[in-house]
């Protein structure tokens, strides 16, 4: 699953890019993604993980692995020249 896929148990993240992670991942499987939302409601539900306010919102408990976050950047790339 996407969690034991592109992220570690451990750290903090903002929820663009953690939103971000799992669109892509869902989208490379041909699957539509959820609304950021929704994701956002379903990842508080998961044991270990709380979202807290500090100039705007962070997820404690999680955060993308450094290969992950590489994937994404040049991704980025792809879609912006």
């Amino acid at each position: 699953n996407w969690r034991q896929e592109c992220c570690k148990c451990e750290g903090s993240a903002r929820p663009q890019a953690l939103y971000e992670s799992f669109a892509r991942w869902k989208r490379l499987r041909g699957e539509t993604p959820p609304s950021m939302t929704r994701f956002s409601a379903r990842l508080v539900l998961m044991e270990g993980i709380e979202k807290r306010r500090s100039n705007g919102a962070i997820f404690d408990g999680i955060a993308l692995t450094a290969a992950e976050r590489h994937a994404l950047a040049e991704a980025q790339l792809v879609v912006r020249p």
